[in-house]
């Protein structure tokens, strides 16, 4: 467990990860379109690209992808931020590794005075997974706040004059406060950046500041858009074309893109490109006059078959150097979006585009229930590649393995009622390798409709009685040449089996001595709204039938200052529901001020609370990671919840505002949003697939 403090005047924003995150990524193919990183395309250099203000030094020890220019808090216009994602090159992290990004201002005479910083961030999960050269590298996102006057660096950090004469250097570096790294003395901190001093001021700004150095003025003026496309891979066979489309497009009101307006009016097209091999393929195409003001700018694709079918899957685009940013979602494959601010200056945007792998194929084996319609149960898939890479995806009432080139997907009737239940199987084929699809395999869908299904479906539902449990098993090397819906039933003939297993008494769980097989975290984000310190967070904890336990966690959250504290729930072998309740202690009282509510799941996942204390009360309240992540509270977190998170991205949330796209409560809307997001996308009572 660990604690983080933030305050409202000086400003530190938690960045806590409570799972596994994959930043910069909109499953490009999950829904439709990729958003950054693809692991197999970083390389052991820091990436040279940095936005206006910022000077990459080139550290070999990690690679730093900034997400802008710093910017202007809003709430305090005396700190600026600048935010990014970074991952590590020439060591993997110790396991519960601290480090912390460092704004530093370094004097002409050696002096250093750190004047920000982000959040310490702890290496959670396992550590390979934040290699940059790891087949899943996940990069850590960060959001570093510092003052950006000369009036308060003297003032409140250097207790000394300082005068912009006096300033060498602003940097942003690395420091390590936790854990052996395998770095020499000399090499920590890591120095990886500095800050133009233009973007300072030498007094205290007033609200209406902006950082930027050159600001304009007038209405946004037209420009040309130059995008640099890069095509690495080769095509699969049956394939013989690879053909995309670049054009801008409006905005609706919404910061959506308008599709229906790409490439008329004012914007532009570059009309469509095919590119047929030698592979890699470069080539550069201008938009000349693109109308100024907010665009989107959007990047069609497809491979083809000789006679004019399309598939979408397993194809990686990532953005590289240049302006486009918040990233939008598109509900269907086949398209990348971004959007692009025009204004009079020539834009440069470069793209880069992996085929899939011609030698894999990645399939995903789901169950779905039968009652009104069909629908695919949550938590319940097994995705696995002909490379034998594999991503469990399944929990209780589901499980699931992959093993000897053969999934196995189980599913058991839990239910307490005398009810059968209608189970059915679903398979999709994805082209590529497990990771160019993002652990999961989407219907090959795009906004002109299907050319080639990739999606099959078991004819009609089983009804599985309670107590019994269906099993059905898929080889991967089976999957027929002529992949029809007919070839494909008859492939699962005599694969799926349902049984009730023995009546073997099983003894309930015990909260000690039991082995754990998992850990989730409950999260606290407590803004403290009194003249008090909060010393204590006590956390209830009641993992299915056992007793409940209460533990209590040392906390130093000040007057104004916003606290996250993560305590790591140990699952018990077989428990899958449990409860979580919470209280606060002020310094020197022994009162507990119980939290709103208490938060009861009955599948394992993360708990998230996001409080404001008062004097005698605690309000907001306690969630799942799911009703978290469904921002838009429809009962399904989808494309609709990713766009209200990335629509408010760098948002800094009032501490006694209620954002629900803030979902872990840190006072800032950013990449770790995103992350919930992405992590439960169309998962919810109320999702529906293709139906």
């Amino acid at each position: 467990m660990r604690l983080h403090t933030t305050n409202s005047r000086k400003g530190e924003i938690a960045t806590s990860l409570t799972f596994l995150a994959l930043f910069v990524i909109t499953l490009g193919v999950f829904i439709g379109s990729s958003l950054v990183t693809n692991p197999s395309q970083q390389t052991t250099e820091t990436q040279a690209f940095a936005p206006e203000g910022i000077t990459d030094l080139g550290n070999r020890h990690i690679n730093v992808t900034y997400e802008g220019t710093p910017r202007r808090r809003d709430i305090n216009p005396r700190h600026d931020i600048v935010s990014g994602t970074l991952c590590f090159n020439t060591v993997t992290p110790p396991q519960y590794g601290i480090y912390q990004i460092e704004t530093i201002l370094e004097t002409q005479s050696g002096q250093e005075y750190k004047i920000g910083s982000a959040m310490e961030e702890r290496i959670t999960s396992h550590p390979n997974i934040y290699e940059c050269s790891s087949p899943n590298s996940r990069p850590r996102p960060f959001s570093a706040i510092y003052w950006n006057n000369l009036t308060d660096i003297s003032d409140k950090v250097a207790s000394a004059s300082i005068s912009f004469a006096d300033v060498k250097e602003i940097r942003l570096q690395m420091a390590i406060k936790q854990g052996t790294w395998g770095y020499r003395s000399e090499e920590i901190p890591v120095k990886f950046a500095t800050l133009n001093k233009a973007l300072f001021v030498a007094t205290t700004p007033g609200p209406t500041s902006t950082p930027s150095a050159t600001p304009t003025t007038g209405p946004a003026q037209p420009a040309d858009v130059e995008a640099k496309v890069t095509i690495n891979g080769e095509l699969k066979q049956g394939f013989n074309k690879f053909d995309y489309i670049i054009e801008t497009c409006n905005l609706k009101a919404d910061g959506t893109i308008n599709i229906s307006d790409c490439g008329k009016g004012d914007n532009k097209s570059t009309g469509n490109i095919s590119a047929s091999g030698p592979f890699p393929y470069n080539s550069s195409h201008t938009l000349n006059g693109v109308g100024g003001g907010e665009r989107g700018i959007v990047l069609f694709y497809g491979y083809y078959t000789a006679d004019g079918k399309k598939d979408v899957t397993g194809v990686v685009v990532n953005r590289e150097s240049g302006q486009c940013s918040g990233v939008l979602i598109n509900p269907v494959g086949g398209d990348f979006r971004c959007k692009i601010t025009v204004n009079g200056q020539k834009i440069v945007q470069e793209f880069n585009i992996t085929l899939p792998d011609k030698n894999a194929r990645t399939f995903e084996l789901f169950y779905g229930k039968e009652t009104d319609a069909k629908r695919l149960l949550q938590n319940c898939s097994m995705t696995a590649d002909t490379l034998n890479s594999s991503k469990n995806s399944a929990s209780s009432p589901c499980s699931a393995q992959f093993a000897d080139n053969t999934i196995t997907l189980n599913y058991t009737n839990t239910s307490a009622s005398s009810s059968a239940e209608k189970i059915y199987w679903q398979l999709r084929r994805c082209n590529g390798k497990l990771d160019q699809n993002f652990e999961h395999c989407i219907r090959n869908q795009t906004a002109q409709g299907i050319d080639i299904d990739n999606e099959f479906q078991e004819a009609s539902s089983s009804a599985i009685q309670p107590r019994q449990v269906r099993t059905c098993t898929f080889k991967l090397s089976d999957f027929p040449a002529n992949e029809t819906e007919e070839n494909i039933r008859n492939l699962f003939t005599n694969k799926c089996t349902t049984a009730t297993p023995s009546n073997t008494p099983t003894p309930s769980p015990s909260p000690t001595g039991t082995a754990v097989v998992e850990s989730y975290y409950a999260t606290f984000a407590i803004y403290n709204n009194t003249r008090k310190s909060i010393s204590t967070v006590k956390v209830k904890t009641c993992y299915g039938t056992a007793p409940c336990t209460t533990e209590s966690i040392n906390a130093s959250i000040k007057s104004t200052q916003r606290g996250v504290v993560e305590y790591e729930m140990k699952l018990p072998s077989g428990v899958t529901s449990y409860k979580v309740g919470c209280s606060i202690i002020y310094q020197g009282e022994s009162q507990d001020i119980a939290c709103p509510d208490e938060v009861s799941t009955t599948i394992k996942q993360n708990i998230i609370y996001k409080m404001v204390a008062h004097e005698n009360s605690l309000t907001g309240g306690g969630f799942t990671e799911l009703q978290a992540s469904d921002v838009n509270s429809d009962g399904c977190t989808n494309g609709s919840d990713f766009s209200e998170v990335t629509n408010q991205y760098a948002f800094e949330v009032p501490p006694t505002v209620v954002n629900k796209g803030d979902i872990n409560g840190d006072g800032i809307i950013n990449s770790l949003d995103i992350i919930y997001t992405l992590e439960n996308l169309n998962k919810g009572d109320s999702c529906a697939f293709n139906q």
